[in-house]
């Protein structure tokens, strides 16, 4: 059961780090979620999903 929740951290993980460095967000709060993604994946991933991708693409002309 471990290593189902370790390797679904680590899809997680991958999929917002993917997800954050293709928004147009500066690349300080990139790294600063990168940072968070990999300490806190699953509550990373709702706060993203939730509120900073809004907040990163909010303006973009993309």
């Amino acid at each position: 059961m471990r290593t189902i929740l370790y390797i679904l951290e680590i899809i997680i993980f991958v999929y917002i780090t993917i997800d954050v460095w293709r928004s147009p967000a500066s690349v300080a709060k990139k790294v600063i979620w990168t940072v968070v993604a990999f300490l806190f994946s699953i509550i990373t991933l709702i706060v993203w999903l939730v509120w900073g991708r809004k907040n990163a693409y909010q303006g973009s002309t993309v």
